[in-house]
């Protein structure tokens, strides 16, 4: 059995892993964070050593959980709590059914482990071990210094972007359950003193790198999958839908694809997208490592069996 523990964001690509468990008869079950409240059925216990997990549904023989997103659960499910604290109440309820799945499936097979996952995404951690792998870092600060930035700045000739140092998902706090996400942008000049004139929290900041092409590189397992993305003329290409629809497969080095693979395996996921910009003298520099990096459109527009070996992968390993 297969447990898909995912949010409203995630629905249409767990759907899309789910026709191909269908039509393999995989058994599989559904569990929405976002939805997930008071209301469910939900008993946790542990009686002479044994743990039990009760939910709606049976749980057994579970080979792996796929889990994407998992926003906390929605306030809008917590209306018989009081409002100071239907924030506690939703982290508890997302920490006790995240946790007793860890508990109850402690063999299972997860893309991703929630905890594998928070650490994973932080940034400075990610370089410092691409670096150790041989990959080309660019010039990193990261800083609330509005001095330090503009000498940064002047040191790279003014081709400097800015990134979240962990995930670029902001809250929104004038409307329920809205949040929406910080790409990679460009620092320009009338940006270097608004550091000076607000109160920011430590920001990264980074060399920006001429490209001749960028890479992402999709890792499952001891596996690879490689597209090419024309992204010369944009910083993040995840804004624009046009270098997705002209993307090809690439084969990459067996060094490059090795250390993404010893890479992804650092982090302690089974899966991850990572994405590296080729420069004009061959570099490969290093970006990030996404564990909820978008692999969809490589599997349809490619044809890359990416699809196949997530569900290969969450049912070839033991069960409980």
């Amino acid at each position: 059995m297969i447990i898909f523990v995912y949010d409203s964001f995630s629905e249409r690509l767990v759907s899309y892993l789910q026709e191909t468990a269908r039509s393999k008869e995989i058994p599989f079950i559904d569990i929405r964070t976002d939805q997930f409240g008071p209301d469910q059925v939900f008993k946790f216990s542990t009686q002479n050593n044994k743990i039990n997990l009760n939910l709606d549904y049976e749980v057994q023989d579970v080979t792996g959980l796929f889990c994407k997103f998992t926003q906390l659960p929605s306030k809008s499910k917590l209306q018989s709590i009081a409002n100071e604290y239907k924030q506690y109440a939703s982290s508890e309820i997302y920490d006790a059914l995240i946790g007793s799945l860890l508990a109850l499936c402690p063999y299972a097979h997860w893309i991703n482990r929630p905890d594998a996952e928070f650490l994973s995404h932080i940034k400075i951690r990610q370089l410092s071990l691409a670096a150790t792998l041989g990959f080309h870092i660019p010039n990193t600060i990261i800083t609330c210094d509005q001095r330090r930035l503009v000498d940064f700045w002047n040191e790279n000739d003014g081709k400097v972007i800015t990134k979240a140092i962990h995930r670029g998902w902001v809250a929104e706090t004038k409307q329920i359950d809205k949040n929406w996400v910080l790409f990679t942008n460009d620092v320009q000049a009338e940006h270097l003193e608004q550091l000076n004139k607000n109160n920011w929290p430590p920001i990264l900041f980074q060399q920006k790198i001429e490209k001749q092409y960028e890479l992402r590189v999709l890792v499952i397992g001891d596996k690879y999958f490689a597209a090419q993305l024309d992204s010369k003329n944009v910083t993040d290409w995840r804004v624009d839908e046009h270098i997705v629809a002209t993307s090809n497969p690439i084969h990459i080095p067996t060094n490059i694809a090795d250390a993404c693979i010893k890479l992804t395996s650092r982090l302690n996921l089974a899966l991850a997208a990572i994405d590296i910009i080729v420069d004009a003298n061959n570099n490969y520099y290093f970006l990030e490592a996404n564990s909820q990096g978008g692999w969809e459109w490589m599997d349809i527009h490619l044809g890359f069996p990416i699809r196949d070996t997530i569900i290969n992968e969450l049912t070839s390993h033991i069960s409980i």
